[in-house]
């Protein structure tokens, strides 16, 4: 037993205008409370002057379930399956959930948000945005915290804190902490970046960044690690450079900087066994007001640690076309020979 109020029902001072479907048919509504209007079919709106749209589709939103005072739901869409509990919100995202205040979102699906003042672009499909003030414009993103942001076409990142910026077209990076800079506006050179602490620069393909809290800029007091590479086929130097071929420079630091570097480097032929090098390169550098006054401060220590081929060599030199270190790789002629560096800098601003 039970009861049937019709196929639209509201219960205080509202307006149910659910639209057609493609069949020409009306699934209902029901809206309680007062002020509220149900445009949408099969979907429910409970408090005080919050709106399901019809949007702009046949059909308009569908099964959909508002909650609150002041929220919008499909008013430049038409949202299935969405969410939404709290106030002020305006969403139109497919299968979405909604939690808080003043949260926004557009036709940016499967996607949950909850806090305050938190904003989603319509590229931020699958993420999970929680706290307040965070942006959000790529897809696959974890953002919370406060005032995080995470730019166009950044996808599969995670970004916790406060103040944290991923660049745009940055993937697969981690950030935690506060007043990070993450990315390039290299391509690719901010993907697989991890910061932590307080105001890392990070900048090159698969860093690893630590700050200490910055003196006044961000970047200026952190340390990192990352892994240059290359391959010789001949007694030609070649330079290491981060993540592949494509990328063209080493570990640069910025204008007013200085650094100090430790390389540790691995050498061997693809083609023969027992072929082998190993190193290590120390220094440091100054880089003043452009990229061409970067030079070394004294000289490099080098330690050979092993050589099967004593033809081969490894040493590190200023760039002064980019503004960094240098780590150049020597093999021999007709040997194929993988280099791997890992490259640790501490550096200072100022």
């Amino acid at each position: 037993m039970g009861y049937k109020f019709g196929k639209y029902a509201s219960f205080g001072a509202n307006t149910l205008t659910p639209s057609a479907t493609s069949a020409g048919l009306f699934y209902g509504g029901v809206a309680i409370g007062t002020g509220n209007t149900n445009a949408g079919n099969a979907s429910l709106v409970v408090g005080s002057g919050n709106s399901i749209a019809s949007g702009a589709s046949l059909g308009g939103s569908l099964g959909c379930l508002v909650v609150g005072r002041g929220n919008t739901l499909g008013g430049g869409a038409s949202p299935t399956g969405a969410l939404m509990i709290g106030s002020g919100n305006n969403a139109s995202s497919d299968y979405s959930i909604t939690l808080g205040r003043g949260n926004t979102h557009e036709t940016a699906s499967f996607l949950l948000v909850g806090g305050t003042g938190n904003t989603v672009g319509t590229g931020g499909d699958y993420s999970l945005v929680y706290g307040e003030s965070c942006v959000v414009s790529g897809n696959y993103n974890l953002a919370g915290g406060y005032e995080t942001t995470i730019k166009n076409n950044a996808a599969a990142n995670a970004v916790w804190g406060e103040a944290i910026t991923l660049d745009d077209n940055a993937t697969c990076s981690a950030a935690f902490g506060a007043y990070h800079s993450v990315g390039s506006t290299v391509t690719s050179q901010g993907n697989f970046i991890f910061a932590s602490g307080y105001g890392a620069d990070a900048r090159f393909y698969g860093q690893r960044v630590l700050a200490g809290r910055q003196f006044s800029a961000v970047g200026d007091a952190q340390t990192s690690d990352l892994i240059v590479k290359c391959q010789t086929t001949s007694a030609t130097p070649v330079e290491a450079v981060a993540g592949h071929s494509s990328n063209t420079s080493g570990f640069n630091i910025p204008n007013d900087s200085a650094g100090v570097f430790k390389v540790t480097v691995i050498a061997r032929n693809t083609g023969a066994n027992d072929d082998c090098a190993a190193y290590t390169l120390v220094g440091a550098l100054d880089r003043n007001a452009t990229a061409g006054t970067t030079a070394l401060l004294g000289s490099v220590t080098k330690t050979v640690i092993h050589e099967d081929d004593g033809t081969w060599d490894v040493n590190a030199t200023a760039d002064t076309s980019d503004g960094g270190i240098q780590v150049l790789c020597t093999g021999a002629a007709g040997k194929n020979v993988n280099w791997v560096c890992r490259m640790e800098m501490t550096e200072v601003v100022g």
